[in-house]
Order: C-alpha cells, then sequence, then structure tokens
C-alpha cells in the first residue's frame, strides 16, 4: 500500500515539475519540485485512513458478543426468592387448598382460614415451608441470573433501541429455564398441602421416584410454564419499566435522587408489578394446582377444558384473593429485597 502512495506521490511531482523544468531555469525548478513536494499527501508512521481502515478491519470481525454471568444476580435473586415466597407461604397454602377443593372452601377467604386452623391446627399453615424455601431459592437464582445476564445479549443481537422486547426474550428465556429447576419442589409441595403428607422435599422426592420412576419429578414442567413465564414475564419487565418511568418522574419533580427517592419508587413499582403479575398468570396457577393434585396429564389444554366445564370462566379465579395477597406480598417483598441485595453487592439499583 505504500508503494502505491509514493509511487502516485513520484507521479505528481513529476508532472508538476516537467512543465516547470522545460520553460525555466534551475531556479525555476528547484521553486517547482518544492511547491509539488508541498501540495503532495505526505505519509505519516500509522499510514493513511484507508490503510488504517483496512489494519483495523480484522479486529472488528474477531468482535463477538459476550455473555456478561455476574454471579451477584444470581445471589441476589435466590436470596430475595427465598426470603419473599417462605414469609409468603401461609397465603400460597390457603389457595392451594382452596383450588383444590373449591367446594369445600366456596365461602371465602376469611372462613378458609378459620375452617383451616380448626381443622389441622396452626402449623397447617407452614406446610410445604422447606420445599419452597429450597425450590424458589433455586428458581430466583436461575429466573434473575439469567434475566440480568441474557439483557444485553438480547439487546445486541436485536439491535433493538427499544428495551422492551429484548427485555421480553431474556424473561421468557429466565422463566422457561427457572421453571424447570422449580417443578420438582413445586409439585413436592402442593402434594403435601393436598394430601395433608407430613414428609420432607427430599422424602417426597425420593417417594416420587420410586413410584413413579425418575422422569415423574419433572412431571407438570408444561403446564408450570403456563403460569411461571407470564409471570415471570410481567413481574420483571414491568418492574423494569415502572421503576425507569417512576425514578424519572421523580427526578423531573427535583427530588434528591437518595435513598429514601430510590426506595419509594422500588416499592410503588414492585407494588405494580405484582397486581400485573398475579392477574396474568392466575389461569396457569390453577391449572397447575389440578394437574398436581390429579396427577393425570400435563395438558394444559386439556385441563382448561377441564376447569372451564365444571365452573366456566370463573374457574380460572378460583382462590383469586387469597393468592392475590400472596402474589402482591411476594413480588413485593422480593423486588425490594432484590434491590437492596444488589445494592450491597455492588450493582446499581432497578430504573436507575
Amino acid at each position: 500500500m505504500k508503494k502505491v502512495l509514493v509511487s502516485a506521490t513520484a507521479a505528481a511531482v513529476l508532472h508538476n515539475c516537467i512543465p516547470a523544468a522545460v520553460a525555466s531555469d534551475d531556479d525555476a525548478l528547484s521553486d517547482a519540485l518544492s511547491d509539488a513536494f508541498s501540495a503532495s499527501p505526505t505519509i505519516s508512521d500509522n499510514g493513511s485512513p484507508m490503510e488504517q481502515a483496512l489494519d483495523e478491519e480484522p479486529s472488528k470481525k474477531e468482535k463477538k458478543t459476550k455473555f456478561p454471568i455476574d454471579p451477584r444476580y444470581f445471589l441476589a435473586g435466590g436470596g430475595c426468592a427465598a426470603f419473599s415466597h417462605g414469609i409468603a407461604t401461609p397465603f400460597d397454602v390457603i389457595k392451594t387448598k382452596m383450588q383444590a377443593d373449591p367446594d369445600t372452601f366456596d365461602s371465602g377467604f376469611k372462613d378458609a382460614v378459620l375452617s383451616m386452623v380448626k381443622t389441622d391446627g396452626p402449623s397447617v399453615l407452614l406446610t410445604g415451608l422447606l420445599p419452597t424455601l429450597i425450590g424458589f431459592g433455586v428458581e430466583g437464582a436461575i429466573k434473575f441470573g439469567v434475566y440480568e445476564s441474557l439483557k444485553p445479549v438480547a439487546m445486541s443481537l436485536l439491535h433493538a433501541d427499544d428495551k422492551f422486547f429484548p427485555y421480553l426474550v431474556a424473561s421468557v428465556v429466565a422463566g422457561a429455564v427457572a421453571s424447570l429447576m422449580l417443578v420438582p419442589m413445586e409439585r413436592t409441595r402442593i402434594k403435601m398441602v393436598t394430601s395433608g403428607e407430613k414428609t420432607g422435599p427430599l422424602g417426597g422426592i425420593d417417594r416420587l421416584i420410586q413410584e413413579e420412576g425418575l422422569s415423574s419429578i419433572f412431571f407438570g414442567y408444561t403446564t408450570m410454564l403456563t403460569k411461571q413465564v407470564p409471570y415471570t414475564v410481567t413481574k420483571q419487565v414491568s418492574f423494569e419499566l415502572f421503576a425507569t418511568s417512576l425514578f424519572a418522574l421523580a427526578t423531573s419533580l427535583s427530588l434528591a435522587p437518595n435513598e429514601e427517592t430510590r426506595l419509594l419508587t422500588t416499592v410503588a413499582s414492585a407494588f405494580c408489578a405484582s397486581i400485573l403479575a398475579c392477574t396474568v398468570s392466575q389461569p396457569g396457577d390453577v391449572l397447575l394446582t389440578k394437574t398436581f393434585k390429579e396427577n393425570e396429564k400435563d395438558s394444559p389444554i386439556e385441563n382448561a377444558v377441564a376447569v372451564y366445564e365444571d365452573k366456566g370462566i370463573k374457574g380460572f379465579y378460583a382462590g383469586y384473593s387469597a393468592r392475590l395477597a400472596h402474589v402482591a406480598s411476594i413480588v413485593t417483598s422480593q423486588l425490594v429485597v432484590y434491590d437492596v441485595l444488589k445494592q450491597l453487592l455492588g450493582l446499581p439499583a432497578t430504573g436507575t
């Protein structure tokens, strides 16, 4: 490349100098040479812009999309999910029993609680606590960790300026992967609540394997997706959008971006996200309870038809009041704790 440029420069010099040499004396020739060299492009050590572009091209081709896995997101996600689902276990027990036996518990949330406590004692409200802590701890770690890791990858691969669709894709993948981790523990928990069996999570899984084979611990995965994917996507994406919008609003109102403002926007965003997540995933939750209780087919469509024929549209919202209290307490506390843990681990708060 440099040889070509030198040759071009020499040609320009000769083109300018030859007429001057013919028409003038040595001084004129000297002046013409000086003018020609000053007018010609200079060659730097770094080369021309074209050379630099050609030299840089291979390095650009070598750039690849990286998968930025940060273990802090997994740690924060597992901690907040185990905590939030653990404290909400009583609500989960109540709504599961109301869904599993709607004819017995058909007089409302309060009467259902009193009836359960009278029949089985107060400890019934903590049934399935251990599998809940284990199952949702692992599920939360995967769900938040994969989601946060996939967000920049999805943005890069989809070449999108708007965050909504890439975040949606990242959340769908995270929800599907996390559901696979959750199925064994959730099936054990629902069986404990609906049957009244006093067995630990590992004992329950061992019994399932002995009675039905290894594949049985993943029974219900398809139906689990109808609940967990809408729940995860709505919770994570709406929380991001609410938090970003509310924090921007607070900034436009000249509110100081201090800890109080961040906490206020986080709590408000988490509460709004909890209502949406509960409403969207309620039908899937009913189908999941039916699938695990009756232990028949992992077929969301067949079970949906059965629920509709039995109770109509309202059948998909059996136990909704109990689940709304359950999900609102879970999601609000979970997302607030998640943001607190992230900041303690050196990560930025959501929306900031």
